[in-house]
This record gives C-alpha cells, structure tokens and sequence, in this order.
C-alpha cells in the first residue's frame, strides 16, 4: 500500500489475530496534517476536453432517437406480412403432409417469423455499427483511450480522498466506523491515515474504486438520462 512517500514504522506485536487495533497507536507523522490533497488529473493531458463526459451524455442521448436502416412502421409491416405468411403456409401443410410429416406446419409456423427478426436484426446491427464509427464516435467518443486512462486516474484519487476510521489505538483503518468494535473512531482522509502509518484492515479496509464508465454505445456505463 503506497504512503505517499512517508516512511512508517509498525510493531508486528500490537496487532491481533483479526486485524484490529492493538495496544500502540500507529506514529502519526508529524507532516501529515500539512499534507495537500491528492488532485485530480488535468483532462488535457490525456487528449480530450474538459466535458468529454458530458459530451458522451449527450451522443448518447442522440443515439436512442438515431435513424434505423428500416423505418419503424415498414418494420412492423415486415413482422405482420412474416406471420400472415407462416398462416398461410401453415393451414396448406396441415391439409397436404402425411401423418409422418405433421410436425413440419409447425416448423414452418415459426420459422418464418424468426427469420424474418434475424434478418432485421442484422440489417440494424451492420447499420448501427457503420453509424456510430462513422458519426457518433467522432462527434461524442473521439478518444475512448484517453478517457479510459483519465477515468482509471481519477478513480486512484477518489479511493485517495474516500473517508476512513482509525480507533485511538493500533494502526488499522478502517472503512465502516462499526468494524472491530471501534469505540469513537477519527474520520479522516485515506491519503491521510496511510501518510500517518496506518495500513488497511483486513476485513474491511480496502475499497476498490472504478473507474467512470461512459454511456451506452460508447461503454458500459450507466444509461443516459432521457
């Protein structure tokens, strides 16, 4: 666990079997309280602008009204046209098959109506593809590698500024106040307890923090708001 460059001492000794606080307090550096807090990186550093987000939320939003390769209502007439059609085949294949084709009306009763979604499905999905690399990922998404390197950055510095608990004794810190039966913990900074020689606990010290992911098409975050 990295300590910003402070160096810590611990005594293996006050430490218990579960990772709570022992009988030595952890030596509080004498730095620390004068420590500036971890900022954010500049987005400029990473090829893309200031509201590169908002302009994901944006793109995204645009995305769910965007023109589809077939129109909406020649759509539902393809799905209509499909199923009149099984109908239609179907009442002739139950008066014409012998008794050892009887399953086949039924085949056919499905069948056409799935190909017809596939092959909608793929004409859409060839469509959205050339779209969105053509259109919106220029517009909305031009540097999906910068962000990703900005985001992964930035998600450091929150778990950096994300509060913790120290107990008055031992050199654990903690993310729940209640954790090791605490009895008034100090709420401070991460970046602070671990320059002041704590180190996480075992149960519940360490919290990953992820990255921000952008909005569908773009990544697998969260869906824009409408």
């Amino acid at each position: 666990m990295p300590n910003h460059g402070f160096a810590t001492k611990r005594d293996p000794q006050t430490l218990d079997g579960c990772g709570s606080p022992g009988t030595n307090g952890a030596s509080k550096s004498p730095r620390s309280d004068y420590l500036e807090p971890p900022r954010y990186p500049n987005p400029s550093a990473y090829g893309i602008a200031a509201d590169y987000f908002e302009r994901a939320i944006e793109g995204a939003q645009a995305w769910r009204v965007r023109a589809r390769a077939i129109p909406p209502k020649l759509t539902i007439k393809l799905r209509v046209a499909s199923w009149i059609t099984a109908l239609v085949i179907y009442c002739w294949a139950i008066t014409e098959v012998d008794g050892n084709w009887l399953a086949l009306p039924g085949l056919i009763w499905f069948a056409i109506p799935a190909l017809t979604e596939s092959v909608i499905a793929t004409i859409e999905k060839s469509h959205d593809k050339k779209l969105k690399a053509s259109v919106f990922d220029p517009e909305y998404n031009p540097n999906p590698e910068g962000w990703l390197a900005y985001a992964r950055d930035c998600a450091k510095v929150d778990g950096l500024l994300a509060t913790v608990f120290v107990a008055r004794t031992g050199y654990r810190y903690h993310t729940r106040s209640w954790c090791s039966s605490m009895s008034s913990p100090r709420e401070l900074p991460r970046y602070k307890a671990e320059a002041q020689g704590y180190t996480p606990c075992s149960h519940c010290g360490f919290r990953l923090t992820f990255p921000k992911l952008l909005p569908p098409p773009f990544g697998n975050g969260d869906p824009a708001p409408k």
